[in-house]
């Protein structure tokens, strides 16, 4: 119940960044 997470934290924190980024982006764009 430890080492199952620390491995499947950092393909999740791959795509945080990713999700985050492409979130920031279309916010700051005028498309709303």
């Amino acid at each position: 119940m430890g080492p199952p997470t620390m491995q499947r934290r950092p393909r999740y924190s791959r795509t945080h960044p990713l999700i985050l980024w492409v979130l920031l982006i279309s916010l700051s764009l005028p498309g709303t």
